[in-house]
C-alpha cells in the first residue's frame, strides 16, 4: 500500500512538471508572439511615415512646373499683346500721312520724279537718276483739284539741307490734274548724294519723293 501512494506521488509530481513545462512554452510563445506583433506595428508605421514624405515631395515637385507654366503663359500672353499694339500704330501714322497731304484744294496721289518724260510728264518714277541729267523732272498727280490752287514744288539736297527755291504751278480747273515741274542741273554740275523733292498745295503739309543722283 505504500509503495502505491508513492507511485501515485510520483505521477502526479511529473505530471505537474509537465505541465508547467507546457505553461512555460506557451508563455514564452505568447511573449515572442507579441513581441513580433509589436515589430510588425513599428515596420508599418515607419513605412506609413515614408509613404508620407515621399508624397509630400512629389507634390512639392508638381507645383513648380506649375507656377513656371503659368508665367511662360504670362510673358506669352503680354508678348502677343505687344505684337497686336504695334501694327495698330502703324496704321495711325499711315492715316496721319494720308491726311496731312489731304487738303481742301485737292489730294496728292502721287510725286514722280524722273530724266525722261512723255510730252513733258512723268510716267514712271527713277529712285536713281544720273549726275550727268541736264534737266530733273516732277510730275505731281492731283484727285479732286480746285480751279485756282497753287501747287508748288522745291527740290532739296538731304546731305546738306539746301535747297532750291519753290516753283509755283496755278491749277486751271477743277478735278483730276497732273502738275508738272522741271529742275535745271546747276553750274557747277549736280552734287552726288540724297535728294527729295516737297510738294505743297496752297501752303498745307507738303508731300515728299526721295531719290538719288549718282
Amino acid at each position: 500500500m505504500k509503495n502505491n501512494n508513492k507511485n501515485k506521488k510520483m505521477t502526479l509530481t511529473e505530471n505537474e512538471i509537465s505541465s508547467s513545462r507546457e505553461e512555460e512554452k506557451h508563455s514564452v510563445i505568447g511573449s515572442c508572439f507579441k513581441t513580433l506583433l509589436e515589430i510588425a506595428a513599428v515596420i508599418i508605421i515607419i513605412f506609413i511615415i515614408i509613404l508620407l514624405v515621399n508624397k509630400d515631395k512629389d507634390s512639392n515637385q508638381q507645383k513648380a512646373p506649375v507656377e513656371n507654366s503659368t508665367t511662360t503663359q504670362e510673358q506669352v500672353s503680354s508678348e502677343k499683346k505687344e505684337n497686336t499694339t504695334t501694327p495698330i500704330e502703324d496704321k495711325t501714322t499711315e492715316t496721319k500721312t494720308t491726311t496731312k497731304a489731304t487738303t481742301g484744294s485737292g489730294l496728292i496721289e502721287m510725286v514722280k520724279v524722273s530724266d525722261q518724260t512723255n510730252s513733258g510728264v512723268v510716267e514712271e518714277s527713277k529712285s536713281t537718276i544720273s549726275i550727268n541729267t541736264a534737266e530733273l523732272a516732277v510730275s505731281v498727280y492731283v484727285s479732286d483739284a480746285k480751279k485756282g490752287s497753287s501747287v508748288s514744288a522745291k527740290l532739296v539736297y538731304s546731305d546738306t539741307g539746301e535747297s532750291s527755291n519753290a516753283v509755283t504751278n496755278t491749277t486751271s480747273e477743277n478735278g483730276d490734274i497732273i502738275s508738272n515741274f522741271s529742275f535745271t542741273k546747276p553750274a557747277g554740275g549736280w552734287a552726288a548724294g540724297n535728294y527729295k523733292v516737297m510738294i505743297v498745295i496752297d501752303g498745307g503739309t507738303p508731300k515728299e519723293q526721295s531719290f538719288q543722283i549718282k
